[in-house]
């Protein structure tokens, strides 16, 4: 048997990005699994599963690392697109379910909820500020 990934004619060339976690998924530890995949062309390429390194305290906080981690990725898959001459014209979309992950991404301020994540995690405020990647609402089941 063959393995690969299939590409349709009729769809287009862009990166699509889809992120999530299991918020307190690990009954030993409480800590959650966040992982993301990345599409092209109707094609999954690109995916990550990881335990997070400390406990989220919040299913909002586990999906914003997921999403940080996404967006890390995201960036650097935009410049080798770029570099094999497939420029993305639009913000590279990643699919998030969790509105108020969203809403932190946007909001430019730190907060008592959100002073607590760490600092890493932030660089996804500049990164959807500029345009060049934005985050998504997408329901549960769409992502599965």
């Amino acid at each position: 048997m063959d393995y690969g990934i299939k590409y349709d004619k009729g769809n287009e060339v862009r990166l699509i990005g889809f992120c999530d976690n299991d918020w307190g998924g690990c009954a030993d530890d409480m800590k959650n699994t966040s992982g993301y995949c990345f599409s092209i062309g109707g094609g999954v390429f690109s995916w990550c599963l990881k335990k997070q390194k400390s406990v989220a305290q919040s299913s909002t906080e586990a999906e914003y690392v997921s999403a940080s981690m996404a967006t890390s990725q995201t960036i650097w898959l935009r410049r080798i697109t770029e570099d094999i001459s497939e420029k993305q014209e639009n913000a590279m979309v990643i699919h998030c379910n969790k509105k108020s992950a969203i809403t932190m991404s946007k909001n430019l301020c730190y907060h008592r909820r959100t002073k607590k994540i760490a600092l890493k995690h932030h660089f996804i405020r500049d990164a959807t500020e500029h345009g060049e990647y934005e985050l998504v609402y997408c329901r549960t089941r769409a992502i599965s």
